[in-house]
């Protein structure tokens, strides 16, 4: 088989971590947070613009269940 495919392999062919994470809901979205003992921001998914630059939500910070 032959992919011809501007995409990188490794989205075509996605393996999940092994690291469980939660969608936790805000006013205008959702916050993707590793489970455990850090819960480390992992990913924000927000329709509002401002909330991509809140502190809380960046990646290097805890983030309070």
């Amino acid at each position: 088989m032959i992919i011809h495919s501007i995409v990188s392999l490794d989205d075509i062919f996605f393996t999940p971590n092994d690291c469980a994470t939660k969608l936790v809901p805000i006013k205008y979205g959702f916050v993707e947070v590793e489970s455990g003992e850090n819960s480390a921001v992992r990913r924000l998914i927000s329709t509002n613009p401002s909330d991509y630059l809140n502190v809380e939500y960046q990646p290097c910070c805890k983030f309070k269940i």
